[in-house]
């Protein structure tokens, strides 16, 4: 789970600035170090930071942790208050009470795509500056507290975007704890990848997309929701939806994108809903729904589901399409598909279907195991034996050949 995130209204467009530390416009490499020594052991900082307090922050940020100890739960507790704070005064765009945070003695280190720059405080909070001119929004995960000597680490996983650009990767923060007003003392983002934002997801489906419509003109449909859907690090799924108006059948686009200097539209399937009905007695939705699916460490499957449902007085009917997709640069491949439906009022019938992972692998990827279950059911039946609820549950088992998911 991300910690707090305050999403600030949207200002202007997202700034140029071509910096991966916190929000930038150059990937850096996922995995690689973020702060690198040269081959003759030179740092190469600027001359009016050359102290050995600086270079034993350098130092620190760009080594691993193995002589860091457990920090105390009061240490904890104060900096993930901090971290907090940090997060917060970012995504309300409270530059004062961000740059306030930093201490004077404040050593940072700046990416931009392999380069590496040291900053002292002056200089990072000049080059963060220009980043609060647009709304942007920042969360942190997976955090971690320890302590080095006098001091407190704190890592996690930063999540950055504004606008269209996003990037998300393992910062490391030293603090100094006894300075409540400016704690902050080093700072560096340790690896960073692309993520895909809405607004990026929304550009590359309708790049005309303008005033909340799909394009420039009064008669274009209007955006309805937007949702983006990570698979892995090389592709995300982009869905948005759009109407004429709200008494409209709606379309929903989904996309398969792949990540690259622009997040580029592979494969895309389009789904058109019909508009909600809603009197005194009944009503008739459809929708839409995505989930992540498991599959391998390294990368999810999505669960498209259409459904469609019809409710009213004693009886209730439901039905799906349910497709299990792979998202790759190339484009989307159907792993799995299946469909459910049910009928339910004095007495009811159906099958329902859905599927999970088994621990067995194969080939590197799971098994696939589909159960289906039919089932009748009769409340009012003269034999009180009939009455109930009868199920009959059938299982088939996929595996993964090399190329696809076949039965076993």
């Amino acid at each position: 789970m991300f910690l707090a995130v305050a999403r600030a209204p949207i200002k202007s467009r997202a700034s140029s600035h071509d910096v991966t530390d916190c929000g930038c416009h150059a990937p850096a490499d996922a995995g690689a170090p973020a702060f690198r020594s040269h081959a003759d052991g030179d740092l190469r900082y600027p001359a009016a930071m050359r102290s050995w307090p600086v270079i034993a922050t350098l130092i620190f940020l760009a080594r691993g942790l193995a002589i860091a100890a457990p920090a105390r739960e009061d240490d904890t507790l104060r900096a993930k208050a901090l971290l907090e704070r940090w997060l917060a005064v970012q995504n309300e765009g409270a530059f004062t009470a961000y740059e306030a945070m930093y201490a004077a003695t404040f050593t940072g280190v700046k990416r931009v795509g392999a380069k590496v720059k040291k900053l002292d405080r002056a200089g990072w909070l000049r080059d963060r500056k220009s980043m609060f001119r647009a709304a942007m929004v920042v969360a942190a995960s997976d955090v971690t507290v320890t302590r080095d000597g006098t001091s407190v680490v704190l890592e996690f996983v930063q999540r950055w975007e504004q606008g269209t650009f996003g990037d998300v990767g393992r910062k490391r923060m030293l603090l100094d704890l006894r300075d409540a007003a400016a704690p902050i003392l080093a700072e560096g983002l340790l690896s960073s990848r692309p993520v895909l934002t809405e607004t990026a997801c929304r550009r590359a489906l309708f790049p005309r997309a303008a005033r909340g419509r799909v394009g420039p003109a009064k008669e274009d449909d209007e955006l309805v929701q937007t949702q983006v859907v990570e698979l892995s690090e090389a592709a995300s799924i982009c869905r948005v939806d759009h109407r004429l108006d709200k008494d409209s059948p709606t379309t929903v686009e989904v996309a398969a994108l792949a990540s690259g200097k622009r997040w580029k539209v592979v494969e895309k399937l389009s789904f058109d809903l019909a508009a909600a009905e809603v009197n005194d007695e009944t009503s008739a939705h459809e929708d839409v729904q995505l989930t992540t699916f498991p599959l391998t460490v390294r990368e999810q499957a999505l669960l498209l589901e259409v459904k469609q449902s019809k409710e009213g007085p004693m009886f209730q009917e439901r039905t799906s399409q349910s497709q299990l997709l792979r998202a790759t640069r190339t484009g989307l491949q159907k792993l799995l598909e299946f469909s459910s439906r049910s009928s339910i009022g004095e007495a009811g019938d159906g099958r329902v279907c859905e599927v999970r992972s088994s621990a067995k692998h194969h080939r590197g990827f799971p098994d696939l195991i589909l159960t289906c279950t039919s089932f009748t059911e009769s409340w009012h039946d003269e034999d009180p034996g009939d009455r109930g609820r009868k199920e009959e549950p059938e299982a088939t088992t996929y595996q993964w050949t090399g190329a696809d998911y076949e039965a076993l």
